[in-house]
């Protein structure tokens, strides 16, 4: 258990860390400081920067299989569709997004330059896809579909919220409550059988 306080302190001060000085600029020195402990004590949660980039990307995942578990518990009181829907609203309105979605461009950037995190990112995104893909199965509508169209239609879901992360990060003046109505329209319609 301590273990694993450790190992997520590690990752949330790494996280930081990228944020601010981008993946090269964050050294395991600066990492070790913001974490408050030693370069060696980083060593023995996670080999290299690499395989720290690769926790954040796993801890990611995890976060979203969590949320898809939420939205499956209350698709069986207001089914799939309003489900999602009511998910996307809470995540378009949750509290400083740019931080997430920052940290986030900044790790796809270093996949572009390094197979090892591009293949951690494609895996996870392959979890990601079997389990969306999973959960909107039990919509009567959405399984009619032949299997192309519906993967298409969360291939779009996802572009449409990684889209709307850098479009927060490009124009934080965005209003939040109009932009939410107007991808919970989008949505009931991408879902609409």
């Amino acid at each position: 258990m301590r273990g694993d306080a450790r190992r997520q302190q590690v990752l949330d001060a790494a996280s930081g860390c990228f944020r601010e000085h981008g993946f090269h600029g964050a050294s395991i020195q600066r990492i070790s400081q913001a974490a408050g402990m030693s370069a060696g004590h980083i060593y023995h949660y996670f080999a290299n920067k690499e395989a720290i980039v690769i926790g954040i990307v796993e801890q990611a995942l995890h976060e979203a299989l969590e949320l898809m578990h939420r939205i499956g518990e209350a698709s069986k009181s207001i089914g799939v569709v309003e489900a999602v829907v009511a998910a996307a609203a809470e995540a378009i309105n949750a509290p400083a997004p740019e931080l997430r979605n920052g940290l986030d461009l900044e790790i796809l950037a270093e996949a572009s330059r390094n197979p090892v995190i591009a293949i951690a990112i494609q895996q996870g995104s392959k979890i990601w896809h079997s389990k969306m893909r999973d959960l909107l199965l039990q919509s009567p509508a959405l399984k009619r579909l032949p299997e192309s169209e519906l993967d298409s239609r969360i291939t779009v879901l996802r572009s449409i919220f990684e889209g709307l992360g850098i479009r927060a990060l490009c124009d934080p003046s965005t209003s939040k409550a109009s932009t939410t109505a107007v991808v919970q329209r989008v949505l009931r319609m991408l879902m609409d059988g």
